[in-house]
């Protein structure tokens, strides 16, 4: 004997409702990593001193600029280390160069642009200070 036609009937629909439960499921997922983001968002603007330890000073300068506020330096005061040169630059930018972070990142951007520069000929190694690289204008 086959199967009663109501019993047809609401397999279907189990499955039909087991389905939708499955979707339910995964966009109720997708909302709570969603409410996360939000959430971890609104912690970060909140409170951005917990954003320190990560500095991204790539758009803190336009293109080239880092370098024409050094040559700048350069040219007024004479030959100057790295770290010296990025202290000045934050003083100019109106930064804080007591911020060890930032200063840091900073410094380090500006050893990796001060040695493209002396390797393109357009800046001098005047010699060593204190176990850091003095540059100096060709």
């Amino acid at each position: 004997m086959g199967e009663i036609r109501t019993v047809t009937t609401l397999r279907r629909k189990q499955a039909k409702i087991e389905a939708a439960i499955r979707n339910y499921e995964a966009a109720l997922k997708r909302a709570r990593l969603d409410l996360a983001h939000v959430a971890a968002t609104i912690a970060l603007l909140e409170s951005p001193e917990a954003t320190q330890p990560y500095a991204d000073i790539k758009r803190l300068w336009g293109h080239g600029e880092l370098l024409r506020l050094c040559r700048g330096f350069l040219a007024a005061e004479g030959p100057l280390t790295a770290l010296q040169l990025a202290e000045r630059a934050m003083e100019a930018t109106g930064l804080d160069p007591t911020d060890r972070v930032l200063a840091r990142s900073v410094h380090l951007k500006l050893v990796h642009a001060l040695r493209q520069q002396n390797l393109r000929g357009k800046l001098a190694d005047a010699g060593r200070l204190r176990g850091s690289r003095v540059w100096a204008l060709t």
